[in-house]
């Protein structure tokens, strides 16, 4: 037989199939594709939920160090975890043949600094409010969203269902009952201990919420203009970061590298090291299954990480507090039931599915953007 003749290799898949009905076949990939999707779930729960545990014993008894001090280290473990995974996908796309590379406009240093300018604040003032209400209303306060992007979208003519209205009016009365009836003995931080406080925190808060915004439209159009792929943004926002911590910080070095205590900065290192975890895996459950469902595990994520703070720190919660919490829930569940697949066909960029595309293949040239799009519209999905 020649070479011409011989026939051609076929894989242990193509030989199995011819004894191994389609349907059991599919029945074993759709089983894979939920055990992935599970353990994507879990990992994104865990370690955002260790962040939050963190941070909040970081910041619970009012004495934490300055805002730069905590985020310069952070911020450097977020440039290194992106640096690994931007080596580890050039590696993986130089070995894979079968992986076509689409050229890419160069993209200019100075958009970085934009968007990075934008998220820095965002995370600044969201730590700075810190020092003036408890964690929970910082969690509940930055479930509220949707709410500039909902009057933004009606300004330029976009309608809403009735069920999106619900979710936000329900998840922003939880927040607002949640800060009217929050006492002094609601957090161990003993800086919450006037009206005037709070208000501050409250403002520290929608400031973080405009910069986060900001960034948001900041990111959207840089992505769809250079088409910038999952770590590259990651990587060059954190080492701009980074820089700015570096140049702000001032007579904060001192206390950065020599006044910090062992405590301290084992706690600094593991919430930028639970952050930076939980960011990859949340690529990767967007990347495979779409920013729908990852959305969902989001909202999930938000409410255990408010039950787990108040088993774990003992919150005393009024009786109207705890009111307060239940219309939040409340509107997060109905904004979980209101995510169906009919409304995201209609909304949502075109996204890889597991079942298309083999998992080996898949390009995560598209994951940062969409991991961006689900942290600003996880609570509430706005079509």
């Amino acid at each position: 037989m020649t070479d011409l003749e011989a026939p051609p290799q076929r894989s242990v898949m193509d030989v199995l199939s011819k004894y191994i009905p389609s349907s059991i076949t599919s029945h074993v990939s759709y089983m894979s594709q939920q055990a992935l999707f599970l353990f994507c779930a879990f990992n994104v729960v865990m370690w955002f939920g260790l962040y939050a545990y963190f941070q909040e014993k970081l910041t619970i008894n009012g004495d934490a160090p300055a805002e730069l001090v905590v985020m310069c280290p952070q911020y450097l473990i977020y440039t290194v975890v992106a640096w690994c995974g931007l080596h580890m996908k050039r590696v993986s796309v130089r070995k894979d043949k079968s992986v076509v590379q689409v050229p890419k406009r160069h993209s200019p240093w100075h958009i970085f600094a934009f968007i990075a300018a934008a998220t820095f604040g965002s995370y600044y003032f969201s730590f700075r409010a810190l020092r003036h209400v408890s964690y929970l209303f910082k969690v509940l306060g930055k479930t509220c969203k949707p709410i500039p992007i909902l009057l933004l979208g009606l300004c330029f003519g976009k309608t809403y269902t009735t069920r999106k209205y619900s979710s936000v009016l329900l998840i922003t009365s939880g927040a607002a009952v949640f800060f009217v009836y929050q006492s002094a003995s609601s957090s161990s931080n003993q800086n919450i201990h006037s009206i005037q406080d709070q208000l501050t925190g409250v403002f520290l808060l929608l400031v973080s919420l405009l910069c986060d915004g900001l960034a948001g439209v900041l990111e959207d159009k840089y992505i769809a203009e250079y088409k910038l792929g999952p770590f590259d943004l990651m990587f060059r926002i954190s080492f701009v970061s980074t820089a700015f911590c570096a140049v702000l910080l001032g007579h904060d070095w001192t206390t950065l590298l020599f006044h910090l205590s062992g405590d301290a900065w084992r706690l600094i290192g593991l919430i930028g090291l639970c952050g930076s975890l939980g960011q990859v895996f949340m690529f990767i459950s967007i990347t495979y299954f779409g920013s729908l469902s990852t959305s969902v595990v989001g909202t999930c994520r938000k409410m255990l990480t408010v039950l787990s703070s108040i088993y774990v720190f003992q919150h005393p919660l009024s009786r109207m507090q705890i009111v307060g919490l239940g219309l939040a829930f409340i509107g997060m569940m109905l904004s979980m039931a209101s995510k169906n697949p009919r409304h995201a066909a209609a909304s949502a960029p075109p996204q890889i599915h597991p079942s298309d595309v083999p998992l080996h293949h898949v390009d995560l040239s598209t994951a940062y953007e969409l991991c961006h799009m689900h942290q600003r519209k996880e609570v509430v999905e706005l079509v």
